[in-house]
Protein backbone atom coordinates (compact mmCIF):
# COMPACT_ATOMS: atom_id res chain seq x y z
CA UNK A 1 0.00 0.00 0.00
CA UNK A 2 1.23 3.38 -0.55
CA UNK A 3 1.83 5.15 2.44
CA UNK A 4 0.03 8.64 2.71
CA UNK A 5 1.96 10.98 4.72
CA UNK A 6 0.16 13.85 6.82
CA UNK A 7 2.31 16.86 6.64
CA UNK A 8 3.24 19.09 9.57
CA UNK A 9 1.07 21.83 10.40
CA UNK A 10 1.12 24.46 13.06
CA UNK A 11 -1.92 26.26 11.90
CA UNK A 12 -3.79 26.07 15.22
CA UNK A 13 -7.15 27.82 15.08
CA UNK A 14 -7.80 30.21 17.79
CA UNK A 15 -11.46 31.37 18.47
CA UNK A 16 -12.17 34.23 20.78
CA UNK A 17 -15.60 34.13 20.23
CA UNK A 18 -18.89 34.23 18.29
CA UNK A 19 -22.91 33.41 18.13
CA UNK A 20 -25.57 32.78 16.29
CA UNK A 21 -28.11 35.54 17.06
CA UNK A 22 -31.52 37.95 15.94
CA UNK A 23 -31.50 41.72 15.55
CA UNK A 24 -34.83 43.48 15.47
CA UNK A 25 -35.53 46.20 12.85
CA UNK A 26 -33.48 49.69 13.09
CA UNK A 27 -30.94 47.62 15.18
CA UNK A 28 -27.49 49.50 14.89
CA UNK A 29 -23.92 48.36 16.61
CA UNK A 30 -21.09 51.38 16.72
CA UNK A 31 -18.54 51.46 14.90
CA UNK A 32 -15.57 48.86 15.95
CA UNK A 33 -13.00 46.86 15.14
CA UNK A 34 -11.17 43.74 16.03
CA UNK A 35 -7.86 42.21 16.58
CA UNK A 36 -8.93 39.07 14.84
CA UNK A 37 -10.34 38.00 11.72
CA UNK A 38 -14.47 38.02 11.46
CA UNK A 39 -16.70 36.25 9.35
CA UNK A 40 -20.55 36.58 9.11
CA UNK A 41 -23.33 35.32 7.39
CA UNK A 42 -26.78 36.23 6.78
CA UNK A 43 -29.18 33.82 7.67
CA UNK A 44 -32.64 35.97 7.12
CA UNK A 45 -33.24 39.40 6.54
CA UNK A 46 -31.66 42.66 5.64
CA UNK A 47 -28.22 44.80 7.08
CA UNK A 48 -25.97 47.18 5.91
CA UNK A 49 -22.85 46.83 6.96
CA UNK A 50 -20.62 50.23 6.76
CA UNK A 51 -16.56 49.54 6.12
CA UNK A 52 -13.84 52.21 6.28
CA UNK A 53 -16.78 54.40 4.72
CA UNK A 54 -18.12 52.06 2.05
CA UNK A 55 -21.33 50.87 2.62
CA UNK A 56 -22.22 46.66 2.04
CA UNK A 57 -25.43 45.40 1.57
CA UNK A 58 -26.43 41.94 3.37
CA UNK A 59 -29.06 39.89 2.70
CA UNK A 60 -30.38 36.20 3.66
CA UNK A 61 -27.27 33.97 2.37
CA UNK A 62 -24.43 36.19 2.01
CA UNK A 63 -21.28 36.03 3.41
CA UNK A 64 -19.39 38.93 4.69
CA UNK A 65 -15.13 38.34 5.65
CA UNK A 66 -13.25 41.21 7.54
CA UNK A 67 -9.96 40.86 7.68
CA UNK A 68 -7.96 42.56 11.06
CA UNK A 69 -8.59 45.97 12.12
CA UNK A 70 -10.94 46.65 9.72
CA UNK A 71 -13.01 49.72 10.96
CA UNK A 72 -17.23 48.71 10.69
CA UNK A 73 -20.59 48.95 11.81
CA UNK A 74 -23.61 47.57 11.36
CA UNK A 75 -27.53 48.61 10.62
CA UNK A 76 -30.46 46.70 10.07
CA UNK A 77 -33.41 47.65 7.65
CA UNK A 78 -36.26 50.05 9.53
CA UNK A 79 -38.15 46.75 7.52
CA UNK A 80 -36.30 43.74 8.13
CA UNK A 81 -34.97 41.44 11.05
CA UNK A 82 -31.84 40.62 10.94
CA UNK A 83 -30.54 36.95 12.06
CA UNK A 84 -26.81 36.08 11.26
CA UNK A 85 -23.91 33.97 12.21
CA UNK A 86 -20.40 35.55 12.97
CA UNK A 87 -17.29 33.94 14.44
CA UNK A 88 -13.91 35.75 15.42
CA UNK A 89 -10.81 33.94 15.07
CA UNK A 90 -7.11 33.86 14.36
CA UNK A 91 -4.52 31.31 12.93
CA UNK A 92 -0.88 30.41 13.94
CA UNK A 93 0.20 29.29 10.23
CA UNK A 94 1.91 32.08 8.72
CA UNK A 95 0.69 31.16 5.26
CA UNK A 96 -2.39 30.92 6.03
CA UNK A 97 -2.21 34.47 7.52
CA UNK A 98 -0.99 35.43 4.64
CA UNK A 99 -3.90 34.50 2.67
CA UNK A 100 -6.56 35.93 4.79
CA UNK A 101 -4.28 39.33 4.49
CA UNK A 102 -5.27 39.45 1.17
CA UNK A 103 -7.99 42.14 0.95
CA UNK A 104 -9.69 44.15 3.80
CA UNK A 105 -12.69 42.43 3.27
CA UNK A 106 -14.98 40.34 1.10
CA UNK A 107 -18.40 39.70 0.36
CA UNK A 108 -20.18 37.30 -1.28
CA UNK A 109 -23.22 34.78 -1.91
CA UNK A 110 -22.94 31.01 -0.36
CA UNK A 111 -23.39 29.56 -4.09
CA UNK A 112 -21.88 26.17 -4.37
CA UNK A 113 -19.29 27.10 -1.71
CA UNK A 114 -21.32 24.92 0.86
CA UNK A 115 -20.59 26.95 3.66
CA UNK A 116 -24.25 27.51 4.86
CA UNK A 117 -24.45 24.24 5.54
CA UNK A 118 -22.17 23.63 8.04
CA UNK A 119 -24.02 26.37 10.19
CA UNK A 120 -26.80 23.14 10.20
CA UNK A 121 -23.98 20.93 12.14
CA UNK A 122 -22.71 24.22 13.98
CA UNK A 123 -26.47 24.86 15.63
CA UNK A 124 -26.56 21.08 16.64
CA UNK A 125 -23.28 21.24 18.25
CA UNK A 126 -24.24 23.84 20.02
CA UNK A 127 -28.07 23.03 20.91
CA UNK A 128 -26.41 19.44 21.98
CA UNK A 129 -23.96 21.22 24.62
CA UNK A 130 -26.76 22.81 26.43
CA UNK A 131 -27.45 18.82 27.73
CA UNK A 132 -26.33 18.31 30.75
CA UNK A 133 -24.46 15.00 30.20
CA UNK A 134 -22.59 16.45 27.59
CA UNK A 135 -19.13 16.12 26.61
CA UNK A 136 -17.45 19.56 27.18
CA UNK A 137 -14.24 18.42 25.35
CA UNK A 138 -16.10 16.97 22.63
CA UNK A 139 -18.28 19.71 21.85
CA UNK A 140 -14.82 22.09 21.79
CA UNK A 141 -13.17 20.11 19.14
CA UNK A 142 -16.62 19.66 17.15
CA UNK A 143 -17.40 23.13 17.07
CA UNK A 144 -13.49 23.87 16.11
CA UNK A 145 -14.08 21.05 13.01
CA UNK A 146 -17.00 23.02 11.96
CA UNK A 147 -15.26 26.74 12.06
CA UNK A 148 -11.81 25.24 10.79
CA UNK A 149 -14.06 23.88 7.50
CA UNK A 150 -15.96 27.08 7.40
CA UNK A 151 -12.00 28.71 7.11
CA UNK A 152 -11.20 26.81 4.35
CA UNK A 153 -13.76 27.41 2.29
CA UNK A 154 -13.19 30.62 2.63
CA UNK A 155 -9.55 30.43 1.39
CA UNK A 156 -10.29 28.71 -1.28
CA UNK A 157 -13.05 31.72 -1.89
CA UNK A 158 -10.02 34.34 -1.15
CA UNK A 159 -7.77 32.68 -3.41
CA UNK A 160 -10.25 32.73 -6.03
CA UNK A 161 -11.51 36.36 -5.74
CA UNK A 162 -10.68 39.16 -8.57
CA UNK A 163 -7.84 41.46 -6.86
CA UNK A 164 -9.91 45.26 -6.07
CA UNK A 165 -9.48 47.97 -4.47
CA UNK A 166 -9.20 46.48 -0.99
CA UNK A 167 -6.28 44.77 -2.02
CA UNK A 168 -2.83 45.75 0.25
CA UNK A 169 -0.68 45.14 -2.75
CA UNK A 170 2.34 44.74 -0.54
CA UNK A 171 5.24 42.50 -1.76
CA UNK A 172 6.20 38.85 -0.53
CA UNK A 173 9.18 41.03 1.82
CA UNK A 174 6.36 43.37 3.03
CA UNK A 175 4.06 41.02 3.83
CA UNK A 176 6.47 38.35 5.75
CA UNK A 177 7.87 41.88 7.82
CA UNK A 178 4.32 42.69 8.77
CA UNK A 179 3.68 39.23 9.74
CA UNK A 180 6.87 38.95 12.07
CA UNK A 181 5.79 43.02 13.43
CA UNK A 182 2.37 41.28 14.24
CA UNK A 183 4.06 38.06 16.41
CA UNK A 184 6.05 40.68 18.47
CA UNK A 185 3.06 42.37 19.00
CA UNK A 186 1.36 39.20 20.41
CA UNK A 187 4.02 38.67 22.76
CA UNK A 188 4.17 42.30 23.90
CA UNK A 189 0.47 42.11 25.26
CA UNK A 190 1.97 40.86 28.70
CA UNK A 191 5.30 43.49 28.83
CA UNK A 192 5.55 47.26 28.86
CA UNK A 193 7.44 46.87 25.01
CA UNK A 194 6.27 49.51 22.85
CA UNK A 195 6.48 49.80 19.06
CA UNK A 196 9.75 52.01 19.23
CA UNK A 197 11.67 48.68 21.01
CA UNK A 198 9.88 46.54 18.32
CA UNK A 199 10.91 47.75 15.45
CA UNK A 200 14.42 48.36 17.05
CA UNK A 201 14.99 44.53 17.52
CA UNK A 202 13.89 44.71 13.45
CA UNK A 203 16.34 47.19 12.93
CA UNK A 204 13.72 49.28 11.11
CA UNK A 205 12.63 53.21 11.90
CA UNK A 206 9.30 53.49 14.06
CA UNK A 207 7.41 55.31 11.36
CA UNK A 208 8.44 52.10 8.70
CA UNK A 209 7.33 49.52 10.94
CA UNK A 210 4.10 51.46 11.42
CA UNK A 211 3.79 51.87 7.54
CA UNK A 212 4.80 48.39 6.72
CA UNK A 213 1.77 47.10 9.25
CA UNK A 214 -0.35 49.49 8.30
CA UNK A 215 -0.41 48.65 4.37
CA UNK A 216 -0.67 44.67 4.89
CA UNK A 217 -3.37 45.10 8.22
CA UNK A 218 -5.04 47.89 7.64
CA UNK A 219 -4.45 48.88 11.23
CA UNK A 220 -1.42 51.00 12.79
CA UNK A 221 0.72 48.80 15.46
CA UNK A 222 -0.05 51.11 17.98
CA UNK A 223 -3.68 50.26 17.83
CA UNK A 224 -3.64 46.72 17.19
CA UNK A 225 -1.47 46.79 20.58
CA UNK A 226 -3.88 48.29 22.05
CA UNK A 227 -6.93 46.31 21.01
CA UNK A 228 -5.02 42.96 22.17
CA UNK A 229 -4.04 44.78 25.72
CA UNK A 230 -7.95 45.62 25.78
CA UNK A 231 -9.04 42.05 25.38
CA UNK A 232 -6.73 40.43 27.98
CA UNK A 233 -7.30 43.15 29.98
CA UNK A 234 -11.54 42.67 29.67
CA UNK A 235 -10.57 38.77 29.73
CA UNK A 236 -8.80 38.81 33.30
CA UNK A 237 -11.33 41.67 34.46
CA UNK A 238 -14.24 39.35 34.15
CA UNK A 239 -12.90 35.77 34.27
CA UNK A 240 -10.40 36.02 36.98
CA UNK A 241 -10.18 37.21 40.60
CA UNK A 242 -7.22 38.70 40.45
CA UNK A 243 -6.41 42.38 42.14
CA UNK A 244 -6.75 45.10 39.56
CA UNK A 245 -3.44 46.38 40.57
CA UNK A 246 -2.44 42.69 39.05
CA UNK A 247 -4.32 42.91 36.11
CA UNK A 248 -2.40 45.75 35.17
CA UNK A 249 1.33 44.79 36.45
CA UNK A 250 0.63 41.63 34.15
CA UNK A 251 -0.16 43.35 31.70
CA UNK A 252 2.94 45.51 31.67
CA UNK A 253 1.67 49.04 33.58
CA UNK A 254 4.19 50.41 36.25
CA UNK A 255 0.91 51.06 38.72
CA UNK A 256 -2.71 50.29 39.06
CA UNK A 257 -3.47 53.93 38.33
CA UNK A 258 -1.56 53.89 34.78
CA UNK A 259 -3.25 51.01 34.32
CA UNK A 260 -7.05 52.87 35.72
CA UNK A 261 -5.81 55.80 33.29
CA UNK A 262 -5.39 53.74 30.20
CA UNK A 263 -8.55 51.76 30.58
CA UNK A 264 -10.20 54.65 30.79
CA UNK A 265 -8.85 56.19 27.67
CA UNK A 266 -9.75 52.65 26.15
CA UNK A 267 -13.22 52.59 27.15
CA UNK A 268 -14.40 55.75 28.93
CA UNK A 269 -14.87 53.95 31.95
CA UNK A 270 -12.57 52.44 34.74
CA UNK A 271 -11.55 48.62 35.43
CA UNK A 272 -13.94 48.88 38.52
CA UNK A 273 -17.09 49.47 36.75
CA UNK A 274 -16.83 46.60 34.51
CA UNK A 275 -15.87 44.38 37.56
CA UNK A 276 -18.61 46.27 39.31
CA UNK A 277 -21.19 45.77 36.03
CA UNK A 278 -20.57 41.99 35.87
CA UNK A 279 -20.87 41.26 39.44
CA UNK A 280 -24.62 39.92 39.69
CA UNK A 281 -23.82 37.52 36.61
CA UNK A 282 -20.99 36.08 38.21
Amino acid sequence: MKQLPIPQMSGSLRLSGGHIAYAPAEWSYHKHQHPTYELLYCLEGRATEWINGNSVSLSEGDWLYLNRGVMHSTMTEPDSVFTYFTVHFDMEDEGMKSALSRCSYWCFPDGDTGMAAQLTELRRVLEDGEEADTNLNVRKLRIQSVITTLVAELLLVLEKAEPGPELSGASRKDTELAHTIEKLLTEAVFTSETIESIAKRLYISRNHCTAIFLKVYGIAPHRYLSLMKLKKAKELILRSDDSLESIGERLGFSCASSFSRQFRRWTGHAPAVLRRTDKPRR
